[in-house]
C-alpha cells in the first residue's frame, strides 16, 4: 500500500481549488455535509467545516465506515434528503413554496465511491413523501437532484475508480487501481512535528 502525505499548505490549496470550481459553476452551497469515512477520524469532517466557515453556512456530519465488514458504522441525517426533495418539489409540509437547497457533500479522499454510493442509496430510500407525485425514487433523484442541487466534492479523488462520475469538485485527482492511504495534516496532528 502506498501513502500520500498532504501538507497543510497543500490541503489549503485543494480547498481553494474546490472553491474556485464552485464559483465557476455558480454553485453556492446552502448546507455542507462532511463524510467521516472508512476509519479516518476526520476525513471529510475538517474540510467540510472549513468550507462551511468560508461560505458561512450550516455543516452536518455523517459517518460511513465499512472497515469492519460485519459491523459497519453508518449514520444518516434523515431531514437533509427530505428537505432536498421538498425544495425540489418547491413546496414544504405546510404547502408553502420554497427555494431549492444546494447541498455540498464533502469527503477527504474518495477512493472507491463506496461512501458516496451508500449515501445515495440511503437518501433515496428515506424519503417517502413526494407530494401528489407518483415517482420512481431513483429516477427522481438522478434526474433532479444528484449533480444538480446535491453535489459531491473530495480533496483527493481517484478518477480510475468508479468515483469520477459522482464527484463534481476536487482538490487533486489521482489515478490508481491499487490501495492508497492519504494522510491529511489533521490526521494524528498531535504526533507530528
Amino acid at each position: 500500500m502506498s501513502s500520500f502525505f498532504i501538507s497543510s499548505n497543500e490541503a489549503k490549496g485543494m480547498l481553494f481549488n474546490i472553491i474556485r470550481d464552485l464559483a465557476l459553476d455558480s454553485f453556492t452551497p446552502d448546507l455542507i455535509v462532511g463524510i467521516n469515512a472508512s476509519g479516518m477520524p476526520a476525513d471529510g469532517v475538517v474540510p467540510a467545516r472549513l468550507l462551511a466557515e468560508y461560505y458561512d453556512v450550516e455543516v452536518e456530519y455523517i459517518t460511513v465506515d465499512f472497515n469492519d465488514k460485519d459491523n459497519p458504522r453508518l449514520t444518516t441525517m434523515c431531514y437533509i434528503p427530505e428537505s432536498v426533495v421538498e425544495s425540489e418539489l418547491r413546496v414544504n409540509d405546510d404547502g408553502d413554496t420554497c427555494e431549492p437547497i444546494n447541498v455540498l457533500v464533502v469527503l477527504g479522499y474518495n477512493d472507491t465511491n463506496l461512501e458516496i454510493n451508500w449515501l445515495k442509496d440511503d437518501w433515496e430510500s428515506v424519503v417517502n413523501d413526494y407530494g401528489d407525485f407518483n415517482v420512481d425514487k431513483k429516477k427522481f433523484w438522478r434526474d433532479n437532484i444528484w449533480g444538480k442541487t446535491v453535489r459531491f466534492a473530495a480533496l483527493v479523488n481517484n478518477w480510475m475508480a468508479d468515483a469520477n462520475r459522482d464527484v463534481s469538485y476536487y482538490g487533486e485527482q489521482i489515478g490508481s487501481y491499487g490501495e492508497h492511504e492519504v494522510e491529511f495534516p489533521w490526521n494524528e496532528w498531535w504526533s507530528k512535528e
